[in-house]
């Protein structure tokens, strides 16, 4: 699967599309499928 990943703090341009591993749901545990987020300029401000 794909997912947006924070590489270094900084800003937007620190964001990266990875391709990572899909979870897997475990005992007690339920796994969302998640379509679209957002990301706001506080986003980025957490990121520094």
């Amino acid at each position: 699967m794909r997912a947006m990943q924070a590489a270094a703090f900084g800003g937007y341009d620190s964001l990266k599309l990875a391709d990572v591993e899909k979870p897997v749901a475990t005992d007690g545990k339920l796994l969302v499928r998640i379509t679209a987020a957002g990301v706001t300029p506080l986003d980025s401000t957490i990121l520094h």
